[in-house]
């Protein structure tokens, strides 16, 4: 049976190494060091290396779930809610680049396409009920939500990966811009024109 505080000081361990050396330079060894534990326990709870960034995906899309979740239910209106999950979903990729820089050099790893599948696929459902409750409470006109949420993910992504390696410096022109994306895209869908 796994020691779940084990197996958060690795998660800890391996996600300040990855932030500081990215995950290419950041071997078992080194993470093994910085979790005060033996480099077999790692072996024994993840497998590998790709066995600990997956775990740590794992854990940090879980947590962005649940994050997401709580902030899109205090927002009352729709366009709020799509903001939300817009600005939620830029931060997850700022704030964890190694996670953005394993998916680029690992796209052609099966694992790495389910985990990138998933994230994806969660998000259009997010997308998909918001402008379905946009459109049932009159917000939006008539649209193919399943399409338009598909092409919403894959602009958000070109934003994302334009914005990841961001300063915080950049923050506030990072969220002007994102501000002003969401802005043309609600006003393209709203039901009156300039809205």
């Amino acid at each position: 049976m796994m020691n779940q505080k084990k197996r958060m000081f690795i998660l800890e361990a391996a996600e300040s190494l990855f932030s500081k050396f990215g995950t290419g330079k950041t071997g078992v060894d080194e993470i093994a060091e910085r979790a005060r534990v033996a480099k077999g326990t790692i072996y024994n709870y993840f497998g590998s290396k790709e066995g600990i960034i997956t775990g740590l995906i794992k854990d940090k899309i879980h947590f962005f779930e649940t994050s997401l979740a709580e902030k899109l239910s205090s927002a009352q209106d729709p366009i709020e809610k799509l903001r939300v999950f817009a600005r939620e979903r830029l931060n997850f990729m700022v704030k964890a680049p190694y996670i953005k820089d394993y998916f680029a050099k690992n796209s052609s790893s099966n694992e790495t396409t389910e985990l990138i599948e998933e994230i994806d696929g969660k998000g259009m459902e997010i997308i998909t009920r918001i402008l379905s409750e946009a459109k049932d409470g009159g917000r939006i006109r008539e649209i193919d939500v399943r399409k338009i949420s598909g092409v919403l993910i894959k602009a958000l992504k070109g934003f994302e990966r334009e914005h990841v390696h961001a300063s915080e410096e950049d923050d506030a022109a990072v969220n002007s811009e994102l501000e002003c994306f969401l802005t043309i895209v609600m006003n393209g869908l709203s039901k009156e024109l300039g809205k």
